[in-house]
Order: structure tokens, then C-alpha cells, then sequence
């Protein structure tokens, strides 16, 4: 049960007597007062003396243990006293009595008969209260809220409770994990000594087949379980071995499957179970019980669970230790194995080391490595430990069952003179380039085994990728170097251009921000764009710069009004127009094909990297007219709006400075922008820059 707070209780307790007008007290499940009275105790001291207080309130408890609300009861005839439950987990914690009640029509009689069987003094008589029926239930409903009160306080108290429990539970758990030299009997000592409900507990092991053993149990008496084994399915354990499921068992007592426990003299009243991982595979069952509580309590089967969690982590951690500790050899080889493996620029070299780093791990019959050969649209197979005849029988086996674009995985296969193979794919990534085949000798290779054949596989597979990348990227950028040094040597006008172009290019990408992949093939598109496409597509084997050249074309060519084109290709058509229109920016105004964002940010950057200087006659102050009206037309008013644009403002700033209306500043916008010929803002304010008209600089 949980413990109340007693000074919370009392402060509610004094509030609603004094609401409810009702002297109050409250027990708990057995009658045991936990508050002092609040009220008017004159009529009660009367009746009872406070031993004989006791003993009602337990007696009353007792009867009203399974109430599920407030009950009315007569304390003395015709006087009436309210019993209401404090409910957490719908049951009943503790009980609130509150009194004493008389209803209008029957006060005369009580008082009658107070006076000649209590001899009751007039002073009290006079006190005693008097309410309708009405009024009766008006207290009572009170009643109901104030336990409402409580036992939300107590069920907060319990959750705070469980976690604190829960956190202790975890941080015991913790240390013993951390103690790394922790055995299981230390393991089920500290959940036991948690929990004073379970006076059983103990830990299974799985051992060979379906059989599992007792390995350690602690319990209560001088039977023991202590080395007893069990079946998978057999008893309440064994279906939770079965299963795989954690169970709790309530009155277990009358099941019969809790014959293996009582033919061992020993009779739980409760059980509980839970599976025991190590690597995901089931190792064991914690189980624990009781032989006082016919249930286990929530928290209790909570700290069990964890219990479980935590001696699976203690598992698999000895497990992984001992597994450390017998592949550091292996690891340390592999590791050897890579470097080598890094270094070798030879496919054939990579198979011999292949070849003898399986053999001298499994040592099987024979270890054979097939490589597919995309060119030759053929298989090639190296292998030791086979004869002539069956190197001939597996090599027509394997070409019938692996094709160039088959989806590769790990497999077994049994040869043409029965022989049973596994095949390991050579692969990286979603590239496979062949199979490492392993012959066994009627038995399946060890799991700890077959990961490091996978690791030398996965090895195996980088280093011949690395190898046939590096020929195809070295063959690309040869063929790519040759039409870049004829383009110099055709065409040197377009050379010094792309060079400029190129450079543009990079330099803009560094400080947008609009991303722009594959940079480098836009740099090697800025040469190659003098080629005729066909001749490209011969000499060159890169999908990504054809593509992008043959979308450049396209933009030239046909001028499209709206961007349909990628960013790169968007990026080579905007710069290049920069660069053949004499690197003007005002020229660029008129592109329809690329976006406009892209467009604005690349003049942006043209703007604050340009440096533009220009030689301005003085005039006399008085006399000088801003030259931006002269030459676009704007009149007075408007060239004071396009100042203010210049500066930053927006609409609403604008009419403020200016005390116009907004709608005025958007009419003077609209002619501003027809006779500058541009579409928004940025155009406007570029054109100004670029233009380097007087009035800048009065900014």
C-alpha cells in the first residue's frame, strides 16, 4: 500500500470538514486512524471512548472494504455517519468518515433518545446539526471530490515512487555491468534483495537440442531447483521458452503446469518469466515468483523486466568479450589482408590472396574465385583443389546459373560430383564482380567463420572496383585531356574564353547560395562545348558532361521562354552569354531560359565583384540635375522613389519618407520599371549599378 502523505491528508481534511460542516477523520485499509478529527467531536466523545473509536473503525473498514462509493450508515440511531473509498488502481487504500448527520425529520427522536439512553448534557443536544436531503447529498458529492483529491495525490506519489524505484533498479544493474566480472548469482541477488514480494528467482541456460538447465536460483526453504533441467514447451517455463513471450501467472498454485515446481517440494502462489537474449538469440529465462502473493505487483514484474533487459546487455557483452578474444587474430589479419589488398593494382594478384587466405581458413577441398569479365561478357574461374575435369564440370554449371545483371547474394550449391560449395559475392556497393565459392566437407561452415570469408569477400570486391575504376577514370581523363589540348591548338580564341568562363564558374559556385553539383563537369564543359556532340560521345564515356552539353545546346539553340533545363546547364548557358556579349551585365536582362533566382544571384555577384571606374565632370551644385531623369525619362518624383529603392527601402518605408499613400508608391514602381525595360527590383537596382548614373552618388 502506498504510504500517504498525512499532512497533505490532514489540510484536506480540515478544508472539507469546514465545507461540508462534518467531523472527519481518515484510516487506512485497516482501520487504522492516519489523521487527527477536525470538527465537532463532543457528540462522538459521548458515544465512544477513544479504544472503543478504534475498534469501530476497523470493524466498519472490514465492512465496507468493497465499496465503490460513498455509503450512509447509522452510527447511533438515527444518526448518521458517510464512509467514502480512496481509491488508487480501483482499490481501496484508504476511507473517509465523516459525521455526524441527523435529518430535519428526525431530530426530535434522536434528541429523545440521546437524552435517555446517553444522558446527554443540553450544551451538546443544542450543537447537534440538522439537514435536509437536499443538503445530505450536497456534503456527500463534496465527499466524493475530496477523495478524488487524494487519490490523484496518491496515485502521483505512486508513479514517483516506481520511477525512483526503477532508476535505483537501473543504476544497480548498471554498476554490475560495469563491474565486468559479475556472475549470475550476483545478478539475481540484487533483483531479489529489491523486492521483498519475490522469495524466488532464478536464471535457465539453454544448453544443447531443446533442453534447458536451472543454472542458478535463489528461494526460500531447503529444496532446491539447482541443476534440474527443463524441455522447450514443457511446464509454464517451457512455453515461455516456446513462445519467446514474457508471461505473469496469477494463483499459479492452481495450474497444473506447475508440477515442476511442486514435485521439488516447492509451491509459488505467482510467476513470472522472461526470454534471455544474447545476439538477438534466445540463451536462457529469467524467472522469479511468490509463494505469499497470489499477484505480483506492476512494479514488481516493471524491475523484473528490466532485471531480464540488463542480463541480456551482461550476456551479450561475456559473449562478445569471449568473441573478441578469439577473432583479434583474425581481425588482425584482415586488417594485414586490406592493406595488401589496398596496395595491389593487379585483378590477378587480388584472387591469388583470395584463394589463399580461404584455403588456409577452411581448409576444405578446394576454394575457387569467379570474375566476371563485362567486356568479354564472360565468367573467368580460379581455383585450387580441383581437378581438370571438375574445374571443366563447375565452370559449365556456373555460366548456366550467373548471369552479367543477376542480383547476387550469399547461397549454397551442390557441384555435378556432389560436392556442396558456398558461393560469396564479390561486391560493392550494387556492383557485383563475381563469387568467392567455398567447398565443405559435409559440414556447414562456422557462423564466426563464414563473416570473415564475407569481410575478405567485401575486400576482395573494393579492391577489384578500385582497380577497374581507376583504368576507366584514367582512360576518361586521357581522352578528355586530348580534345582539351586541341582545343587550344583549333580554336585558341576559345580556349582563353573557356579558361575565363571556367574560372567564372568556380568562382561563383564558392559563393552561391544555390547548390550546384558536379562542378567538375561543368568546368571540362566549358572546352568541350566547341566539339560536335557526335564526336564527344565517341571519345568521351562520361554520361554527365554529355548530358549537360547536349541540354547547353538545346538552351542556345532554341531559346526556350521558360527554364526547363538543369542548374548546370542553366549556369554554362547564363555565363557563357556573359562572356561572348562583351561581360555586360544589362545584357543579360534579357535571358528567358534560366531561372530567375539564379539570374538575380548571379548578377549579385557580378555587381560586388566588378569594379567599375568612371571619371564624372563637377558642376556647380545648384545648377546639377540628377542624370537618371534625362536618361530614362523618370520624372522628378520618381527618381526620388528610385533613389530610396537603391538605398533599400520598401514600399511602406518609401511613402512614409515621401508622405505619399503605399498605392501611389506602387504606381510610381510600375512606370519606373516600363521605362527602365526590367520586371522587378533587383533588375532595376542592376541597371542603376551597372549604368553608374550620378545619382548614386548622392546615396
Amino acid at each position: 500500500m502506498i504510504l500517504a502523505d498525512q499532512d497533505f491528508f490532514q489540510d484536506v481534511q480540515d478544508v472539507y470538514s469546514d465545507l461540508t460542516d462534518l467531523t472527519m477523520v481518515i484510516t487506512d485499509n485497516i482501520g487504522e486512524m492516519i489523521t487527527n478529527f477536525t470538527g465537532n467531536k463532543n457528540l462522538l466523545d459521548l458515544v465512544y471512548e477513544y479504544k472503543s473509536i478504534n475498534e469501530a473503525l476497523c470493524q466498519r473498514v472490514k465492512n465496507f472494504s468493497k465499496i465503490t462509493g460513498p455509503v450512509l450508515y447509522d452510527a447511533l440511531p438515527g444518526v448518521k455517519v458517510v464512509v467514502c473509498p480512496v481509491t488508487v488502481n480501483n482499490t481501496n487504500t484508504y476511507f473517509i468518515f465523516a459525521g455526524m448527520i441527523i435529518k430535519k425529520t428526525e431530530k426530535d427522536s434522536v434528541i429523545s433518545y440521546l437524552k435517555q439512553e446517553l444522558n446527554a448534557p443540553a450544551e451538546i443536544l443544542a450543537e447537534i446539526p440538522e439537514s435536509s436531503a437536499e443538503e445530505i447529498q450536497t456534503k456527500i458529492d463534496k465527499l466524493k471530490k475530496m477523495a478524488a483529491i487524494l487519490s490523484k495525490q496518491l496515485a502521483s506519489q505512486k508513479a514517483a515512487s516506481e520511477r525512483s524505484r526503477k532508476e535505483a533498479s537501473i543504476d544497480s544493474f548498471l554498476q554490475l555491468i560495469e563491474a565486468g566480472n559479475t556472475d549470475i548469482n550476483t545478478f539475481l541477488k540484487t533483483f531479489s534483495n529489491s523486492n521483498q514480494e519475490v522469495d524466488l528467482v532464478g536464471f535457465a541456460r539453454k544448453t544443447e537440442g531443446d533442453q534447458l538447465v536451472i543454472e542458478e536460483i535463489l528461494q526460500s526453504g531447503n529444496s532446491s531447483l539447482k541443476g534440474s533441467t527443463f524441455s522447450t514447451g514443457e511446464g509454464l517455463l517451457g512455453q515461455v521458452v516456446a513462445t519467446n513471450k514474457k508471461r505473469y501467472w496469477e494463483k499459479v498454485y492452481r495450474d497444473p503446469r506447475i508440477s515442476y515446481f511442486s514435485q521439488k517440494g516447492i509451491v509459488p502462489k505467482s510467476l513470472a518469466a522472461v526470454p534471455i537474449l544474447k545476439g538477438g538469440q534466445q540463451c536462457g529465462l529469467l524467472f522469479w515468483g511468490s509463494s505469499a502473493n497470489e499477484q505480483l505487483s506492476k512494479p514488481t514484474n516493471t524491475e523484473g523486466s528490466i532485471a531480464a533487459s540488463f542480463l541480456s546487455i551482461m550476456e551479450s557483452t561475456l559473449a562478445l568479450r569471449l568473441k573478441a578474444s578469439n577473432n583479434l587474430m583474425k581481425l588482425t589479419t584482415l586488417n594485414e589482408i586490406f592493406q595488401v589488398m589496398a596496395a595491389v593494382q593487379d585483378e590477378k594478384r587480388i584472387l591469388l590472396i583470395l584463394l589463399d587466405m580461404s584455403m588456409n581458413l577452411i581448409r576444405g577441398p578446394f576454394v575457387s574465385v569467379i570474375l566476371r569479365q563485362p567486356l568479354k561478357n564472360s565468367l573467368e574461374i580460379v581455383s585450387r583443389g580441383l581437378t581438370s575435369e571438375q574445374i571443366d564440370s563447375y565452370s559449365k554449371d556456373v555460366s548456366g546459373r550467373f548471369s552479367i545483371n543477376e542480383e547476387d547474394k550469399l547461397s549454397t550449391h551442390v557441384t555435378g560430383w556432389g560436392a556442396a560449395v558456398y558461393e560469396i559475392p564479390l561486391r560493392y556497393q550494387n556492383h557485383s564482380y563475381g563469387y568467392l565459392s567455398i567447398g565443405c566437407n559435409g559440414t556447414d561452415i562456422d557462423e564466426e567463420d563464414l563473416s570473415f570469408l564475407n569481410s575478405l569477400s567485401f575486400a576482395g570486391g573494393i579492391s577489384i572496383h578500385l582497380i577497374r575504376s581507376m583504368k576507366e577514370e584514367s582512360k576518361q581523363s586521357s581522352a578528355a585531356g586530348v580534345l582539351v589540348e586541341l582545343v587550344e591548338l583549333i580554336e585558341p580564341g576559345h580556349s582563353l574564353l573557356a579558361a575565363k568562363a571556367s574560372k567564372l564558374i568556380e568562382s561563383f559556385c564558392e559563393s552561391t547560395s544555390i547548390p550546384v553539383s558536379n562542378r567538375a563537369d561543368l568546368k571540362d564543359s566549358c572546352y568541350l562545348i566547341a566539339y560536335p556532340i557526335n564526336l564527344l560521345k565517341k571519345n568521351i564515356g562520361k554520361p554527365s558532361v554529355l548530358s549537360l552539353i547536349e541540354e547547353y545546346h538545346s538552351i542556345e539553340e532554341n531559346k526556350p521562354s521558360i527554364p526547363t533545363a538543369s542548374i548546370q546547364a542553366q549556369l554554362l548557358h547564363l555565363v557563357w552569354t556573359y562572356i561572348k556579349q562583351g561581360e555586360k551585365i544589362e545584357n543579360l536582362m534579357q535571358i528567358t531560359a534560366v531561372n530567375r533566382s539564379l539570374l538575380n544571384e548571379f548578377i549579385s555577384y557580378l555587381n560586388h565583384t566588378n569594379i567599375v571606374v568612371k571619371e564624372i565632370q563637377l558642376a556647380d551644385p545648384v545648377s546639377r540635375q540628377p542624370e537618371i531623369s534625362h536618361d530614362l525619362n523618370l520624372s522628378k518624383r520618381e527618381s526620388e522613389v528610385m533613389k530610396l529603392v537603391v538605398k533599400g527601402l520598401n514600399n511602406r518605408d518609401i511613402a512614409s519618407h515621401l508622405y505619399i499613400s503605399e498605392h501611389t508608391v506602387k504606381n510610381h514602381m510600375t512606370n519606373i520599371f516600363q521605362k527602365m525595360n526590367v520586371t522587378d527590383r533587383s533588375q532595376a537596382i542592376a541597371k542603376i549599378y551597372q549604368s553608374g548614373w550620378d545619382f548614386i552618388k548622392g546615396l
